[in-house]
């Protein structure tokens, strides 16, 4: 079997990642507990203390017998971490709303590093699920919520939910509201494309991501198996993108087409990254660098397939309805807010 579907990854809770973290930064990577409920409005895993010892899970897939030093591991990854400055960015990248567009849009700079966001989820008006899902920077010190940068909110077109409009958010105490991008999905909620063919968006509209989950029908329980594909850079460059006109539908949509197809001649390619096995804890663990405190499906790491140390782009849950974003080049803001989203949305067959 796919041992992918039956590890679920866990973050430690505040108390033990104190603890933890004075030997060993690592999250878990734990099977689902036995006799437990599936959720029903959440799809979040059990917590580390209902779950079974991964020494009595049966896998298909053994533990490697040797790995790599994991102290030179974590070096290796602590030094591509660097944390950009939230205070710098609100100063060159969003006092104006033109400011504010361009730096959502645009791939982030190399140079950045990892930019770190909070997102909010909160539910309005007739909908049975969450609705509505902000993005903030976060700040260092207590005061975590910066300015909002993006604002999503669900519509319904005949009772089934089948796009979000997100648009620029509060920026310097002002609520700009502008639409600048529509995240469309299909009726199981497997396949995403966020495109910015709206009123605001001058010229043709592009898609900019597709994202495509695996189906899940016999809802073994686990991590989510994700495929994003955004598109390649034009030549000579590392922040503009190829043109893929939006053809009006997710089935139409040419990104998408050439994802099932495999051809990614014109494509970037992101994956789950995949755990590893820490003999340590004798687990399958993934390392979210203290960024993620309670277990979910909806946590994530994605990376290039030719790149598994740079992560791109992370997402946990830390409370009911509070979750971090991390993310670095080559992606935007909004295709990261976005495909946040497509994780939280609540799926049929996944």
């Amino acid at each position: 079997g796919d041992t992918g579907k039956k590890l679920l990854v866990h973050a430690l809770s505040r108390s033990e990642a104190d603890q933890a973290s004075k030997t060993d930064t690592t999250t878990y990577a734990i099977p689902p507990a036995i006799g437990l409920s599936q959720p029903t409005h959440e799809e979040d895993g059990p917590m580390i203390e209902g779950a079974v010892p991964l020494k009595h899970y049966e896998s298909d897939v053994p533990p490697p017998a040797e790995s790599k030093d994991e102290k030179e591991t974590k070096d290796d990854e602590e030094q591509k971490r660097i944390v950009a400055n939230s205070t710098e960015i609100e100063s060159k990248h969003l006092s104006t709303v033109n400011q504010a567009y361009l730096f959502l849009t645009r791939a982030l700079s190399k140079d950045l590093g990892t930019v770190q966001c909070r997102i909010r989820r909160s539910l309005t008006g007739l909908h049975v699920n969450y609705n509505i899902y902000e993005l903030f920077l976060e700040k260092e010190g207590k005061r975590k919520y910066g300015p909002q940068l993006l604002r999503a909110v669900k519509h319904k077109r005949f009772g089934v939910s089948n796009y979000y409009e997100i648009s620029i958010g509060e920026i310097g105490g002002t609520q700009k509201g502008k639409v600048i991008a529509r995240l469309q999905l299909n009726t199981f909620g497997t396949s995403f494309v966020l495109h910015n063919d709206v009123p605001a968006h001058k010229g043709k509209g592009r898609d900019l991501c597709a994202i495509h989950y695996l189906s899940n029908i016999s809802k073994n329980r686990g991590p989510r198996k994700m495929k994003v594909v955004i598109p390649n850079f034009k030549p000579e460059s590392d922040s503009e993108f190829v043109t893929f006109p939006h053809q009006g539908s997710t089935k139409k949509s040419e990104m998408l087409q050439a994802l099932h197809k495999f051809d990614f001649s014109k494509l970037q390619t992101l994956i789950n990254k995949p755990p590893k096995w820490s003999k340590k804890h004798h687990a399958w663990t993934l390392n979210f660098h203290g960024r993620v405190t309670r277990s979910s499906v909806k946590n994530f790491q994605l990376v290039r397939p030719e790149d598994h140390d740079h992560v791109v782009l992370q997402h946990g849950k830390i409370g009911l309805d509070s979750f971090t974003m991390d993310m670095q080049w080559p992606i935007t803001p909004l295709i990261a807010f976005a495909i946040c989203i497509s994780s939280l949305h609540s799926k049929l067959a996944v």
